[in-house]
C-alpha cells in the first residue's frame, strides 16, 4: 500500500519487483496485474509487450464522485437514483447497503460532465455538484453537513475485452480487471476469479510434475 511499483522485470525465470525509488520488493514465481488498463500498459510494456498492446486498446470514461451527508433523517426517501440531467449519472444511499448507517449519499457525475470538468479543482466541483444535486432533489443546501469529492480517471470501461483474464503460462503472468471481462464490479470479480483459476491450475500442474519427477528419480536403474 502507498507504494508505486515500477515495471517488473524477468530475472532468471522469476519476476523481480522494485518500487519507483529502486528499492527491492522481492522476486516471485508468478505475477498478477490487476490495475486499470492504462496503468497496466506502463507496467507490462518492458517485459510483456504483447499484453501491453492489448491493454492499450481499452478506453475509459472518467467520473467525478461526490459524497454528501445531511443533518436530518430521511432527507431522501430513496435507495438509488438515476438521472436525466446533464450533471449526473446515478446516486446511491450508503445506508441501503448491508452494515451501513447514516445519511450519506454517493453521487456520480455523468461522463460528459466529468470530461468537461476533468481538470477543475475539487472544491469547485464539490460546490457545483452539491448545488445541482440539492436543486434536483428540492433539498435546502444548508442541510448538507459534509461533502467530499473524488475524481475517477478510470471509472467506466467503454468496451471491455470480454476475455475474462489475460494469461501467459510461460511467464506465469495473469492480468485481470473490469476492463477484461465487464465494466462493473461483477465483471472485475469474475475476472479476478479467472486469473486465480489460471494460477491454481498452473500450480497444480507444477506440483504434479514435481511428484512425477520425484517418483522417477527413485526408480532403480535396470
Amino acid at each position: 500500500r502507498q507504494v508505486q511499483v515500477a515495471p517488473p522485470r524477468r530475472v532468471a525465470g522469476r519476476w523481480r519487483l522494485q518500487d519507483d525509488a529502486g528499492s527491492s520488493l522481492g522476486d516471485f514465481d508468478a505475477l498478477v496485474v490487476s490495475v486499470p488498463a492504462p496503468q497496466a500498459v506502463a507496467l507490462l510494456g518492458p517485459a510483456a509487450a504483447e499484453l501491453a498492446d492489448v491493454a492499450a486498446g481499452v478506453t475509459y470514461a472518467p467520473a467525478w464522485a461526490l459524497m454528501l451527508a445531511f443533518d436530518v433523517p430521511d432527507a431522501l426517501r430513496y435507495d438509488g437514483l438515476f438521472f436525466d440531467t446533464p450533471e449526473f449519472s446515478w446516486a446511491a444511499r450508503n445506508a441501503s447497503k448491508p452494515g451501513r448507517s447514516g445519511q450519506t449519499w454517493v453521487v456520480h457525475a455523468s461522463p460528459a460532465w466529468s470530461r468537461r470538468h476533468l481538470d477543475a479543482g475539487r472544491e469547485e466541483v464539490a460546490e457545483t455538484l452539491t448545488t445541482a444535486f440539492c436543486r434536483c432533489m428540492n433539498i435546502d443546501a444548508d442541510r448538507v453537513s459534509l461533502r467530499d469529492t473524488h475524481r475517477w480517471l478510470y471509472s467506466l470501461v467503454d468496451e471491455p475485452l470480454q476475455s475474462k483474464a489475460l494469461w501467459d503460462p510461460d511467464r506465469r503472468l495473469a492480468v485481470c480487471g473490469d476492463w477484461c471481462h465487464g465494466a462493473r464490479i461483477e465483471g472485475a470479480y469474475l475476472s479476478g476469479q479467472a486469473a486465480a483459476g489460471h494460477l491454481l491450475r498452473q500450480l497444480a500442474q507444477d506440483a504434479a510434475s514435481g511428484l512425477a519427477n520425484a517418483g522417477s528419480a527413485r526408480l532403480p536403474v535396470q
